[in-house]
């Protein structure tokens, strides 16, 4: 909600606006006769969004504000609000926004997309793209309870047409999109990240890209420090079970035959590993002082292991 409300604050000049509207009535609004007049109500859970529109209606049409009301009715324990205009004025906006027409007979058709008219540059293709999101739009990143695991930002449209202008206007700005139906609605989503973050800075949310980009970096920071300390931990294990291995060979010797029963060189390693059980091999080589070579050491303590195999074998 932080990201619609940021997009919904920024400043954009009347044609923009008027695109900002389209996108919001193909969002979130449907079309009503009434008194024989084709208007429409836009239904959200954020009055704030409902505000922003009535705002936008009053400036760029100059309505009367008491044309325009705002309800807000509890259903099934969700707030779900409705802007309502005057018949008179909803059809003038609608004409106006050309999303009804007249045909050669005389008859209205509903547009289902917005005109090339109204949308004709970036600015004005970025405020359509803005409005259909805060009408009907979704976005989420991964969260360190794990309820969402990853990045998902998407436009619900009510009909393919509509999906269809939102992915083709978006391809334009270099963000690539993929669709798929729910219910009775087509979904045009975004899962990568960086491609979210394009969405968001088109749309206006500067502050929430930023915000996004950070807790990225974090993630990343916290998973390579996670993924170090489990290499660590591996490789810790990796020695003490070595070590323990070579020492209970050792013990073996000691018990069966005796450290005194070994060569000088392989008696200096056993009694060496017994003193310092739990040293990696790298630290027993400096304790030697570079006489030995970390392969040298490894291929003594492998003899010694192989020595008491077979003393255990001989007692048994």
């Amino acid at each position: 909600m932080l990201a619609k409300e940021e997009i919904l604050n920024v400043r954009r000049n009347t044609d923009a606006v008027f695109c900002m509207l389209c996108g919001e009535i193909f969002s979130a609004g449907s079309l009503v006769v009434s008194r024989h007049k084709i208007s429409f109500i836009i239904t959200s859970e954020s009055i704030k969004f409902l505000q922003k529109v009535k705002e936008q209606l009053i400036i760029c049409f100059q309505i009367n504000e008491n044309d325009i009301k705002i309800n807000e009715s509890k259903k099934h324990l969700k707030t779900k609000s409705e802007l309502i205009i005057s018949a008179d004025e909803g059809y003038r906006v609608l004409s106006e926004l050309e999303i009804i027409r007249k045909n050669k007979d005389g008859e209205i058709e509903v547009a289902t997309s917005i005109s090339k008219n109204i949308c004709y540059d970036e600015d004005c293709k970025k405020a359509y793209l803005a409005g259909a999101f805060c009408g009907a739009g979704t976005i989420s990143v991964p969260e360190d309870n794990g309820q969402t695991k990853g990045y998902h930002m998407e436009w619900v449209a009510s009909s393919l047409e509509k999906a269809e202008t939102i992915s083709e206007l978006l391809a334009e700005f270099n963000i690539i999109t993929r669709r798929v139906e729910r219910g009775e609605s087509v979904i045009v989503y975004i899962k990568e990240s960086d491609s979210i973050s394009m969405a968001l800075t088109l749309l206006g949310a500067t502050k929430n890209m930023l915000n996004l980009e950070n807790s990225k970096i974090t993630r990343q920071v916290r998973n390579n420090i996670n993924r170090q300390s489990n290499c660590l931990s591996a490789n810790l294990d990796k020695v003490m079970n070595a070590s323990a291995k070579q020492v209970r060979a050792i013990n073996i010797i000691s018990e069966t035959v005796g450290l005194e029963s070994l060569s000088d060189s392989l008696k200096e390693i056993a009694v060496l590993r017994l003193n310092n059980p739990e040293a990696s091999l790298s630290e027993l080589v400096e304790k030697l002082e570079g006489r030995i070579t970390r392969a040298g050491l490894s291929d003594r303590l492998n003899k010694l292991i192989k020595l008491s195999k077979t003393l255990g074998e001989e007692n048994e």
